[in-house]
C-alpha cells in the first residue's frame, strides 16, 4: 500500500496536463482586472469633465458684470445641473471671489467621489475627483483723447453735427456706473493747439518770448516720441501778425486764445465735457483758417503719455494717477482724431526775430501831451529813420535821437523795443514792406504741408507702437491725401471713417460702440 501511494504522488508530480489553464486562468484574471480599471477610469473622466465644465460656465456666469445675484447663489445652481452625479461638493474660494462696481471675480472648486467597479479588486474601492475654476470681468480704465478740428471750414452745420456727435460719444464711454473710471481729454485744433494756463504752468516753457500765447512749436523729431517732457524747455510761437499794413488790420490767429480753443486735460465728468464741448466754435475773430492736424495730433498721443501725469497729478482727484503706465492690467488708451480737411504749412519767426532787442525805438517828445517819435534802423544804410505813420518812412539820422540816459518821462528819453513788443504793433509784412524786404525775411516755413502729414503720421505711430487704439474720422474732406494719411494713422482700416454729408454722429457712435465691446475684459 505504501509503495502505491508513493508512485501516486511521483506520477502526479510528472504529470503536466492542466498546466496551460492555470496560465489562461492567470492571465484572464489580469485581463478582466486592466479592462475593469479602463471602465473605471473612464467613467472616473466622463464624471470629472461634466464637473468642470460645468464649474467653468457657473464662474463664468457668476463673474460677468451683468450678473446681480451672489456668486456662491449662481455657482450652486450651475452645479446642481450636472447629471453625471448625484452628490459632490461645491466650495467658494472667498479669498480670491471679489464683487464691486466695476470687476467681480470668482474662484471655486468642486470635489466629488465615484464608487469603482473593477479597481476594487485591486483595493481601491473609489476615485476621488476634484476640478477648480476662475474667471473674472472688469471695466478697464478708459484713457481718451478726442481731437477735433474747428478750423474755419467746419462752420455752421458741420460744427453743429460734430458737437451733437461728440456729446453722444461721451454719454455712450461714460455710463452712470462708471465710478469714474474714465477719463477724456478734448483737444481742439485750428491753425494751432491751444494750452490752458493751468496746464502752460506744468511745462518748462523758453523764456523771453511772449506771455500772449500758449502754443508750443515742435520740431520734426518729436513726433517720434509719445510723451511732451514737462522738464525740458519747450519752443513757444511767438505773438505776431504776418498780414496787415505797417500798424492796422493785425490778425494774431496763429494762436487762438479764446478758452473754447483751449484743450480740456483728463475730464472724468460728462456734464463738463458735454459743457466743453458746447462751447467749440469755428466762426470768431481770430480766423482759424489753417489746419495742424499734426500738433493735435501729438498733444492727443501726448495726452495718453504717462509723462502728462503731472497734468494729472495737478487736477486731483479722479485722475490724480492719470495717464496710467502703458502696460498698466486694466486700462485701456484711446486717440480719435477728426479732420474735415487736409493739413497746411506752417509758419514762425527766424530765431533773431524771436526775443531780444529789436531795431525799433522810442524817442520821448512832448512831457505834456505824452507824444513819442519811432525809429527804425536799417543795417543796410546803417541810419535811424522816423517812422510817419502805417505806411512810410520819414527822416534819417546818423545818430539816433535823444539819450538812453535821460529820465523815463523827460523829453529826449530814448528806450529800444523787444522784438515780441514790436510784433504786438506791427505786422510783419508791413515791417518788412516799410523797409524794403520781404516777409520771409523775418518770417519761416517751419512744416510743410508734406512736413506736417508725415509728422502727424508718426505720432500715430508712435501711439500704436505704445498700444493706443488709434480711431480716424475723415468729416467730407474731399483731398485723397487727407484720406489716405487717416486711413494709414489709423490702427487699421476698420478704425478709420469716411463720413460724407452729416453723417458723422454715425462714425463717433460706432467707435462709441467699438470701445465698449472692446472693454470688456474677461481674464
Amino acid at each position: 500500500m505504501g509503495q502505491y501511494l508513493s508512485k501516486l504522488i511521483t506520477d502526479f508530480k510528472r504529470d503536466e496536463r492542466g498546466a496551460f489553464a492555470v496560465f489562461v486562468i492567470g492571465i484572464f484574471t489580469s485581463m478582466i482586472l486592466i479592462g475593469g480599471a479602463a471602465i473605471d477610469m473612464v467613467r472616473y473622466e466622463a464624471v470629472r469633465s461634466s464637473i468642470q465644465n460645468n464649474l467653468d460656465r457657473a464662474v463664468l456666469a457668476a463673474a460677468s458684470l451683468r450678473q446681480t445675484q451672489d456668486p456662491e447663489t449662481v455657482v450652486r445652481d450651475y452645479m446642481s445641473k450636472v447629471e453625471t452625479l448625484s452628490s459632490f461638493n461645491v466650495t467658494i474660494d472667498q479669498a480670491n471671489t471679489i464683487v464691486s462696481l466695476t470687476s467681480r471675480k470668482v474662484s471655486a472648486t468642486a470635489t466629488a467621489n465615484i464608487s469603482t467597479y473593477f479597481l476594487r479588486i485591486a483595493g481601491m474601492n473609489t476615485l476621488d475627483v476634484t476640478a477648480k475654476s476662475s474667471a473674472s470681468e472688469e471695466i478697464p480704465h478708459l484713457e481718451i483723447s478726442l481731437v477735433l478740428d474747428i478750423s474755419s471750414s467746419m462752420l455752421g452745420k458741420n460744427m453743429n453735427a460734430l458737437k451733437a456727435a461728440a456729446n453722444e460719444f461721451v454719454d455712450t464711454v461714460i455710463t452712470e456706473d462708471d465710478n469714474r473710471r474714465t477719463s477724456i481729454s478734448i483737444v481742439p485744433y485750428a491753425t494751432n493747439v491751444t494750452v490752458p494756463e493751468s496746464m502752460w504752468s506744468l511745462y518748462d516753457i523758453e523764456a523771453g518770448v511772449t506771455d500772449k500765447t500758449r502754443c508750443m512749436i515742435f520740431a520734426a523729431a518729436d513726433y517720434n516720441l509719445a510723451a511732451i517732457d514737462p522738464t525740458v524747455d519747450q519752443r513757444q510761437l511767438p505773438y505776431y501778425s504776418s498780414r496787415g499794413t505797417f500798424a492796422s488790420g493785425l490778425d494774431f490767429s496763429a494762436c487762438n486764445m479764446f478758452e473754447y480753443a483751449e484743450i480740456m486735460p483728463l475730464s472724468t465728468s460728462a456734464a463738463a465735457l458735454h459743457a466743453k464741448i458746447d462751447t467749440l466754435n469755428a466762426n470768431d475773430e481770430t480766423g482759424g483758417d489753417n489746419t495742424a492736424g499734426h500738433i493735435a495730433t501729438k498733444w492727443g498721443v501726448a495726452l495718453l503719455d504717462p509723462a502728462a501725469n503731472v497734468i494729472g497729478a495737478d487736477l486731483g482727484g479722479d485722475v490724480a494717477m492719470v495717464p496710467t503706465a502703458y502696460d498698466e492690467r486694466g486700462v485701456m488708451k484711446v486717440l480719435v482724431v477728426m479732420t474735415d480737411g487736409s493739413n497746411t504749412n506752417h509758419y514762425e519767426l527766424f530765431d533773431e526775430y524771436r526775443k531780444g532787442l529789436s531795431d525799433r525805438y522810442s524817442v520821448f517828445e512832448d512831457s505834456n501831451n505824452g507824444k513819442s517819435q519811432d525809429y527804425i534802423y536799417k543795417h543796410d544804410t546803417g541810419r535811424y529813420y522816423e517812422v510817419n505813420g502805417d505806411s512810410s518812412l520819414g527822416d534819417s539820422f546818423e545818430i539816433l535821437p535823444g539819450s538812453p540816459s535821460s529820465a523815463v518821462g523827460l523829453v529826449g528819453h530814448q528806450s529800444q523795443y523787444t522784438w515780441p513788443e514790436v510784433w504786438e504793433i506791427t505786422s510783419i509784412d508791413g515791417y518788412a514792406r516799410m523797409i524794403s524786404q520781404n516777409q520771409f525775411d523775418f518770417e519761416r516755413v517751419y512744416s510743410s504741408d508734406t512736413d506736417v502729414d508725415t509728422q502727424m503720421n508718426n505720432a500715430c505711430t508712435v501711439a500704436k507702437d505704445n498700444g493706443v487704439l488709434v480711431y480716424t474720422i475723415s468729416f467730407k474732406a474731399s483731398s485723397h491725401q487727407a484720406k489716405t494719411l487717416f486711413q494709414n494713422c489709423a490702427s487699421s482700416l476698420g478704425y478709420y471713417y469716411d463720413v460724407d454729408d452729416l453723417d458723422i454722429g454715425t462714425a463717433f457712435a460706432s467707435i462709441a460702440r467699438s470701445i465698449q465691446k472692446l472693454r470688456l475684459l474677461t481674464q
